[in-house]
């Protein structure tokens, strides 16, 4: 089963224009991003999609596989869309391009699920970390509430 994680790095960002291509311990965090991900035991192929030439250029540089997408992408589901529309695979997995400390067996644990359940027609799976009550929540966080199944209620 051919499993491609994509990587979304878009340099226009309003909050940290350039976050890609910023440095963390002398390395771009694009870079450390993907460095995690090939730690991954389930994952075939890695494609970063920019939309942007100075991310292209590095990711060349470093034999890192590159594909250009849409400036009209708003998301980066709406790149692993379009990737999705170029490069065939039965698994595309959506790996955040912020997220330089991502483990590698979170993402097997996803792909894991998504294989299991692939003939079941479940498209997407969220990895997600479970927090205490009394965990102070961020006012613009991203939260999941889950059933006793762990199935996402909203």
């Amino acid at each position: 089963m051919k499993i491609l994680a994509i990587i979304p790095a878009r340099w226009a960002s309003s909050r940290f224009p350039g976050k890609p291509l910023a440095l963390i311990k002398k390395e771009p965090m694009i870079y450390l991003v993907w460095k995690q991900v090939k730690k991954s035991k389930l994952i075939n192929k890695i494609i970063i999609a920019t939309d942007d030439k100075r991310i292209f250029d590095f990711c060349n540089s470093k034999d890192i596989d590159v594909i250009m997408t849409s400036k009209k992408c708003l998301t980066g589901t709406d790149r692993v869309y379009e990737v999705s529309k170029k490069i065939k695979s039965d698994i595309y997995v959506n790996i955040q391009g912020d997220e330089p400390l991502i483990d590698p067996n979170s993402i097997d644990k996803v792909v894991k699920i998504l294989v299991k359940n692939k003939k079941k027609g479940i498209l997407a799976s969220t990895g997600y970390v479970k927090i205490l009550q009394n965990t102070k929540k961020h006012p613009k966080g991203v939260y999941l509430v889950c059933n006793k199944k762990n199935e996402v209620l909203y």
